[in-house]
């Protein structure tokens, strides 16, 4: 396995952390955006392992797409809570004061723990 793919394995697992400790300190704005980072960084340990580096959100979001939801490696529902945590983060971040609810806080990070464990599963670390 690339080391590289296994620090960002690691640095996944340190924000989904940190999101829990923001969600229970009731910083839910900043709560999903850790966890949409941690799942960030899963797919990008995906795609690294497939020989695939990408520079932008969108095309980190593309990629993991294509080599695994399209291709049936993983399931659709994993790139929807993938595609939900960029929302929440872009409302968290820019939307104002206290955007994200506490309902929306723990459901991504119930979503972003369930695509750790399925992106780990197939990259078999």
């Amino acid at each position: 396995m690339n080391p590289d793919t296994l620090a960002l394995s690691e640095k996944a697992e340190e924000s989904l952390v940190v999101a829990r400790e923001l969600h229970n300190g009731r910083h839910f704005d900043f709560a999903v955006g850790r966890a949409y980072y941690a799942m960030f960084y899963m797919a990008e340990a995906a795609l690294l392992e497939k020989g695939k580096s990408f520079s932008s959100h969108r095309a980190i979001h593309n990629g993991f797409f294509h080599e695994f939801i399209e291709s049936g490696i993983l399931d659709k529902t994993q790139h929807q809570s993938f595609v939900r945590g960029f929302e929440l983060r872009q409302a968290g971040d820019y939307g104002g004061f206290a955007t994200v609810t506490k309902e929306q806080s723990e459901d991504l990070l119930q979503r972003a723990r369930n695509f750790i464990e399925s992106v780990r599963t197939i990259l078999s670390i």
